[in-house]
């Protein structure tokens, strides 16, 4: 225990050290430094962006896709810095539509490819919208499955708010395991708006700057057309945040080079209010920076609560986003719009977010090309109307529509078909919004039980993940039922991790056998699958091998040998005294 919190104060007192820029030492898991699929390059037909590689590229052959489109980028400049392992790239887009892309770099020994990292507009002038999100805390372990769904859901709310640019104030993982920011980078692939990620205390790990590797940069800055957008890293302290004098530094300098934009942010994930660095920065220092240099308003999270500060400059804290909670507590996000009269409009208010409550969907089909229909779920509790649109690819064509209209239909580069629907919900209206190549009469057609089971002294627990297909408009709900003796049945609580996808546990004594049970999958148009089967358990193993005694580990051998030298050695000098 010891020796883990020496280590836990170790990693505190030097991690701010590293905290002066951009981290260049990590490796990408795509190999690409910058743009990330949380730090995307913004940019107009005909300009040019920055791209970091890792590793010596003489020569490229960089291009950007997504579902409808693939342009060749021109390469303007390629440099080599050897000190960093860097190759240092200036890329020139031609003539491209509208749309986020996936960046490609080919080389001779390798092909980089970072996904949702290049955002193209026509022109990216005011009014933009922003859609903010904070401590989203996303977990896919057992246990915390929850938060790996309500991630899912902010998935599905981005895509229907479809803003100009998606913004998540730290935290976006729960915990240091590199497997979260794994499944955080698989989730982040369905967005289809551009989106940037700052780290909180959640997301560094003693293990390696999983962050950098999976996500996005931190200590850096990006341009969005007459925005201009600081990402701060306040550090991995859980009561108060960091910024060291090198950070300070970097801002004062960043802020002097975007002194034309007319709106600047900075997102941070502590409060300005907790932090706490007396020996190199003080508050004070950081907001009179923040004065000098006009910024616009600053964006931070962490607290769990909602709070909004207006003097000297506007300062907001939103809530976290999952969960329950009461007050300032609960939880929700935050829709504005940034107008070029300098104005800020909110969809609902500058002092409360949009409580998680007051807006739901649940999309009950994928949107991979597979499917010949689509279904999904809309509640609006607020009290203005709400528009937003579904991009979905499906199967085939032609194609009806209900609860919005069809406002675009694209054929993809691999023959599917890219549906734009529209949709406007009034204030307290809920409606199920369908789109079908034809009529859905039969039920799910794929219905499959997995399970994971943890023996025990007395009980035997048994995970589940049930995956369920439909053809056209998709899975409405699945339901679970177990039984010991296939006459008493007892529900399963299932949680829905994404369109397919449900899990749950549940627990039978140690001398259970055998369980049986029914799974029930529904549709969007009420048809019904039912599926029976049992799980077996393994016979208890009697037999027990001789014990064998547990070696000592070397370490603890020469830590005790090191701390009887060093009790010898006082006990003699206090002799000699």
């Amino acid at each position: 225990m010891r020796k883990e919190c020496f280590f836990l104060l170790f990693f505190l007192f030097l991690s701010p050290l590293t905290l002066a820029g951009i981290n260049k030492k990590v490796r990408p898991v795509n190999g690409v430094l910058l743009p990330r699929i949380g730090f995307p390059s913004f940019i107009e037909p005909n300009s040019s962006f920055e791209v970091i590689l890792v590793g010596e590229i003489k020569e490229v052959r960089p291009s950007i896709e997504n579902d409808l489109r693939f342009y060749e980028l021109i390469v303007e400049k390629i440099s080599y810095n050897s000190s960093e392992n860097l190759t240092y790239l200036t890329l020139t887009a031609g003539d491209v539509n509208p749309g986020l892309y996936s960046l490609i770099i080919e080389s001779e020994k390798v092909i980089f490819r970072e996904p949702n990292c290049v955002s193209v507009r026509e022109s990216w002038e005011l009014p933009l919208t922003v859609f903010w999100l904070s401590d989203t805390h996303y977990d896919n372990r057992k246990g915390q499955f929850h938060l790996a769904a309500r991630f899912r859901r902010h998935i599905w709310t981005i895509n229907f708010f479809s803003p100009d640019l998606a913004i998540i104030t730290g935290d976006v993982c729960n915990n240091p395991p590199e497997g979260l920011f794994i499944g955080a980078y698989h989730e982040l692939i369905d967005l289809q708006h551009p989106i940037v990620l700052i780290p909180g205390n959640h997301d560094h790990s003693l293990k390696g700057d999983f962050f950098t590797k999976y996500l996005a940069p931190s200590n850096a800055s990006l341009d969005v057309g007459p925005v201009h957008i600081i990402c701060l890293d306040t550090g991995p302290g859980s009561l108060s945040g960091n910024i060291t004098k090198d950070q300070k530094e970097w801002l004062v300098k960043d802020l002097e080079s975007a002194s034309e934009k007319p709106i600047k942010m900075l997102l941070i994930h502590h409060p300005l209010f907790t932090i706490w660095n007396a020996t190199e920065v003080t508050v004070e220092e950081i907001v009179n920076i923040l004065v000098r240099y006009n910024v616009t308003m600053v964006l931070s999270g962490h607290m769990h609560e909602s709070y909004v500060f207006e003097d000297p400059i506007l300062m907001i804290t939103n809530p976290n986003s999952y969960g329950k909670g009461v007050g300032r507590a609960l939880p929700g996000f935050r829709v504005f719009e940034l107008t070029s009269s300098g104005e800020i409009k909110w969809l609902k208010s500058l002092y409360e977010p949009i409580y998680l409550e007051e807006f739901k969907i649940l999309v009950f089909q994928t949107k991979d090309g597979e499917a010949k229909g689509f279904s999904a779920y809309l509640y609006n509790g607020l009290p203005r109307r709400v528009s937003g649109k579904f991009m979905i690819k499906l199967a085939a064509e032609p194609l009806e529509a209900e609860g919005g209209r069809i406002i675009q239909i694209n054929r993809t580069r691999d023959g599917k078909f890219l549906v734009t629907l529209k949709v406007d919900l009034e204030p307290q209206q809920e409606k199920l919004v369908k789109v079908w190549a034809e009529e859905d009469v039969d039920p799910p057609y794929y219905v499959n039980l997995s399970k994971n089971i943890a023996y025990g002294a007395n009980i035997n627990v048994i995970w589940v993940n049930i995956t369920a297909r439909d053809e056209i408009l998709g899975v409405k709900n699945v339901t679970l039922k177990y039984s010991t003796d296939n006459i008493t049945w007892n529900d399963v609580q299932l949680i829905r991790l994404n369109e397919i996808l449900f899990t749950g546990r549940f627990q039978v004594q140690k001398n259970v056998p055998v369980v049986y049970y029914i799974i029930e999958a529904v549709d969007a148009e009420e048809n019904i699958e039912i599926r029976e089967g049992k799980i077996v358990f393994l016979p208890e193993i009697t037999e027990r091998k001789e014990a064998k005694p547990t070696p000592i580990p070397w370490k603890l051998i020469v830590m005790a040998a090191l701390i009887s030298v060093v009790l010898i050695l006082t006990v003699v000098r206090m002799k000699e005294r």
